[in-house]
Protein backbone atom coordinates (compact mmCIF):
# COMPACT_ATOMS: atom_id res chain seq x y z
CA UNK A 1 0.00 0.00 0.00
CA UNK A 2 1.33 3.64 -0.70
CA UNK A 3 2.31 6.03 2.18
CA UNK A 4 -1.37 7.61 3.19
CA UNK A 5 -1.71 10.85 3.06
CA UNK A 6 -3.77 11.12 6.15
CA UNK A 7 -3.16 8.24 8.93
CA UNK A 8 -6.46 7.52 9.82
CA UNK A 9 -8.11 4.68 12.60
CA UNK A 10 -8.72 2.35 9.74
CA UNK A 11 -4.58 2.21 8.78
CA UNK A 12 -3.59 1.92 12.74
CA UNK A 13 -5.94 -0.86 13.15
CA UNK A 14 -5.05 -2.75 10.15
CA UNK A 15 -1.39 -2.20 11.22
CA UNK A 16 -1.90 -2.67 15.15
CA UNK A 17 -3.74 -4.66 17.80
CA UNK A 18 -4.40 -2.89 21.09
CA UNK A 19 -5.78 -4.75 24.02
CA UNK A 20 -7.82 -2.00 26.69
CA UNK A 21 -7.10 -3.84 29.38
CA UNK A 22 -3.99 -4.14 29.23
CA UNK A 23 -2.61 -1.18 27.25
CA UNK A 24 -0.45 -3.42 25.47
CA UNK A 25 0.00 -2.93 21.24
CA UNK A 26 1.62 -5.43 18.69
CA UNK A 27 1.76 -5.25 15.11
CA UNK A 28 -0.69 -6.78 13.42
CA UNK A 29 0.21 -9.48 9.82
CA UNK A 30 0.51 -7.93 7.33
CA UNK A 31 -0.53 -8.61 3.84
CA UNK A 32 1.53 -7.94 0.08
CA UNK A 33 -0.47 -5.00 -0.80
CA UNK A 34 1.50 -2.91 2.20
CA UNK A 35 4.98 -3.69 0.44
CA UNK A 36 6.01 -2.36 -2.62
CA UNK A 37 8.33 -4.54 -4.75
CA UNK A 38 11.81 -3.45 -6.02
CA UNK A 39 14.30 -4.85 -8.01
CA UNK A 40 15.91 -7.62 -5.52
CA UNK A 41 12.48 -8.48 -3.32
CA UNK A 42 9.13 -9.27 -4.20
CA UNK A 43 5.95 -7.74 -2.17
CA UNK A 44 5.28 -11.61 -1.18
CA UNK A 45 9.15 -12.17 -0.36
CA UNK A 46 9.16 -8.75 1.67
CA UNK A 47 5.79 -9.27 3.46
CA UNK A 48 7.09 -12.96 4.83
CA UNK A 49 10.08 -11.17 5.65
CA UNK A 50 7.85 -8.65 7.88
CA UNK A 51 5.46 -10.58 9.28
CA UNK A 52 8.10 -13.12 10.27
CA UNK A 53 10.41 -10.38 11.79
CA UNK A 54 7.39 -8.38 13.45
CA UNK A 55 4.35 -9.73 13.59
CA UNK A 56 2.50 -10.23 16.81
CA UNK A 57 5.81 -8.32 18.44
CA UNK A 58 5.41 -5.31 20.55
CA UNK A 59 6.29 -1.86 17.89
CA UNK A 60 8.19 1.20 19.11
CA UNK A 61 10.80 2.51 21.44
CA UNK A 62 10.44 4.41 25.03
CA UNK A 63 11.86 8.29 24.61
CA UNK A 64 13.41 10.17 27.09
CA UNK A 65 9.72 10.64 29.38
CA UNK A 66 8.96 7.29 29.29
CA UNK A 67 6.58 7.38 26.47
CA UNK A 68 6.30 4.49 23.39
CA UNK A 69 7.28 6.03 20.27
CA UNK A 70 5.84 4.09 17.28
CA UNK A 71 7.06 5.17 13.51
CA UNK A 72 4.74 4.60 10.92
CA UNK A 73 5.64 5.37 7.03
CA UNK A 74 8.52 7.49 8.49
CA UNK A 75 7.05 9.45 10.75
CA UNK A 76 7.23 8.72 14.69
CA UNK A 77 4.27 8.84 16.81
CA UNK A 78 3.28 8.64 20.74
CA UNK A 79 1.44 5.24 21.13
CA UNK A 80 -0.95 6.66 23.52
CA UNK A 81 -1.81 9.10 20.80
CA UNK A 82 -2.63 6.51 18.20
CA UNK A 83 -4.05 4.60 20.79
CA UNK A 84 -6.55 7.24 21.28
CA UNK A 85 -7.13 7.04 17.16
CA UNK A 86 -7.63 3.22 17.63
CA UNK A 87 -10.35 3.86 19.85
CA UNK A 88 -12.57 6.69 19.41
CA UNK A 89 -11.63 6.74 15.58
CA UNK A 90 -10.61 10.38 15.96
CA UNK A 91 -7.01 12.32 16.42
CA UNK A 92 -6.84 13.71 20.13
CA UNK A 93 -7.48 17.77 19.68
CA UNK A 94 -4.80 18.57 22.15
CA UNK A 95 -2.76 16.52 24.63
CA UNK A 96 -3.43 12.78 26.43
CA UNK A 97 -3.07 12.61 30.10
CA UNK A 98 -2.15 9.40 32.47
CA UNK A 99 -4.07 9.49 34.79
CA UNK A 100 -1.66 7.67 36.89
CA UNK A 101 1.48 9.83 35.47
CA UNK A 102 3.16 6.63 33.90
CA UNK A 103 4.10 7.14 30.43
CA UNK A 104 4.13 3.42 29.68
CA UNK A 105 0.85 2.59 31.14
CA UNK A 106 -1.21 3.31 28.15
CA UNK A 107 -4.59 0.86 29.58
CA UNK A 108 -7.61 2.74 27.74
CA UNK A 109 -9.12 3.44 31.39
CA UNK A 110 -5.54 5.22 32.04
CA UNK A 111 -6.01 7.84 28.97
CA UNK A 112 -7.78 10.64 29.18
CA UNK A 113 -8.11 13.87 26.84
CA UNK A 114 -6.29 17.08 28.28
CA UNK A 115 -5.24 20.81 27.53
CA UNK A 116 -1.47 21.67 28.39
CA UNK A 117 -2.83 23.28 31.04
CA UNK A 118 -5.08 20.12 32.64
CA UNK A 119 -1.39 18.08 31.60
CA UNK A 120 0.53 19.94 33.66
CA UNK A 121 -1.93 19.88 36.38
CA UNK A 122 -1.40 16.11 36.75
CA UNK A 123 2.32 15.97 37.38
CA UNK A 124 4.10 14.53 40.51
CA UNK A 125 6.15 16.63 43.02
CA UNK A 126 9.04 17.53 41.28
CA UNK A 127 12.35 15.57 41.83
CA UNK A 128 13.86 18.48 43.81
CA UNK A 129 10.91 18.89 46.17
CA UNK A 130 12.76 18.40 49.33
CA UNK A 131 9.14 18.02 51.25
CA UNK A 132 8.34 14.60 49.48
CA UNK A 133 4.68 17.38 49.31
CA UNK A 134 3.84 18.81 46.35
CA UNK A 135 2.98 22.27 46.66
CA UNK A 136 4.22 22.31 50.41
CA UNK A 137 8.03 23.86 51.38
CA UNK A 138 10.38 24.24 54.43
CA UNK A 139 10.91 28.03 55.01
CA UNK A 140 13.79 28.42 57.34
CA UNK A 141 13.54 31.98 58.07
CA UNK A 142 9.79 31.18 59.59
CA UNK A 143 10.59 27.65 60.30
CA UNK A 144 7.11 26.56 59.31
CA UNK A 145 5.88 24.67 56.26
CA UNK A 146 4.70 27.07 53.12
CA UNK A 147 1.81 25.76 51.05
CA UNK A 148 1.17 27.35 47.84
CA UNK A 149 -0.49 26.29 44.21
CA UNK A 150 0.01 27.66 40.70
CA UNK A 151 -3.03 29.01 38.64
CA UNK A 152 -2.25 29.76 35.09
CA UNK A 153 1.28 30.99 35.72
CA UNK A 154 0.28 32.50 39.47
CA UNK A 155 1.68 31.50 42.43
CA UNK A 156 -1.05 31.27 45.01
CA UNK A 157 0.03 31.42 48.75
CA UNK A 158 -2.17 28.84 50.94
CA UNK A 159 -0.47 29.80 54.01
CA UNK A 160 2.08 28.89 56.71
CA UNK A 161 1.64 25.70 59.23
CA UNK A 162 3.54 24.50 61.81
CA UNK A 163 2.22 20.58 60.38
CA UNK A 164 3.31 18.81 57.15
CA UNK A 165 0.30 17.51 56.90
CA UNK A 166 -1.78 20.76 57.35
CA UNK A 167 -0.38 22.26 54.98
CA UNK A 168 -0.37 19.21 52.34
CA UNK A 169 -5.01 19.29 53.48
CA UNK A 170 -4.37 22.97 52.79
CA UNK A 171 -2.99 22.55 48.77
CA UNK A 172 -5.29 19.16 48.64
CA UNK A 173 -8.24 21.33 49.15
CA UNK A 174 -7.16 24.32 46.90
CA UNK A 175 -5.94 21.43 44.05
CA UNK A 176 -9.52 20.56 44.38
CA UNK A 177 -10.95 23.71 43.99
CA UNK A 178 -8.33 24.89 41.01
CA UNK A 179 -8.02 22.17 39.06
CA UNK A 180 -10.60 19.69 39.77
CA UNK A 181 -10.07 16.17 38.62
CA UNK A 182 -6.20 17.24 37.12
CA UNK A 183 -4.95 18.07 40.76
CA UNK A 184 -2.71 15.51 41.92
CA UNK A 185 -2.24 15.59 45.80
CA UNK A 186 -0.22 12.74 46.74
CA UNK A 187 2.85 12.77 48.31
CA UNK A 188 6.31 12.27 46.10
CA UNK A 189 5.86 9.19 44.20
Amino acid sequence: MPKPRKLTAEIVRALLSYSPDTGELKWEERSEEWFPGTVSRTPAHACRQWNATHAGKTPGTVDTWGHTQIKLFGRLYGAHRLIWLYMTGEWPKDQIDHIDCNPSNNKWANLRPATNHENGRNQRAPRNNSSGVKGVSWSKEKRKWVAYITVDRRRIHLGQFDNINDAEAAYAKASKQYHGDFGRVSRKE
